[in-house]
């Protein structure tokens, strides 16, 4: 079945799916989304996907519930509903953002970066 190649990885009970480079990986990715309560996409500026995002979640009591690594701009994780904090690293910028997951469906966000040092340091 197409899809069943992308690994479920498991980071402290979070389970989550990470990838999306290709347009094979991208459409195996979509077909799983909405098995994910939070669905993330890293982007630059000028609409180019990321990969090598580093990524962790906070709950409400500042206690890191997931961190992990981007295979590619999407990452799409279970998370319990509830109230987090996702802060992402790319390139040494920092991307920071309040989430809510409610009890029933998902949220999805995408989160942006410069495109690139040169063009970030005008």
């Amino acid at each position: 079945m197409p899809g069943s190649d992308i690994p479920v990885g498991h980071d402290r009970g979070i389970a989550y799916v990470t990838g999306g480079v290709g347009q094979d990986e991208a459409t195996a990715l979509r077909r799983l989304a909405p098995g994910y309560s939070m669905r993330a996409t890293f982007t630059t500026a000028s609409g180019e996907f990321l990969s090598g995002v580093a990524v962790q979640i906070f709950g409400s009591d500042g206690k890191v519930v997931f961190a992990g690594t981007s295979a590619g701009p999407y990452l799409f994780a279970r998370l319990p509903s509830g109230h987090y904090r996702v802060v992402a690293s790319f390139d040494g910028v920092q991307r920071t953002r309040a989430l809510y997951v409610p009890m029933r469906g998902s949220v999805r966000f995408t989160l942006t970066w410069p495109t690139s040092r040169a063009a970030s340091s005008n």
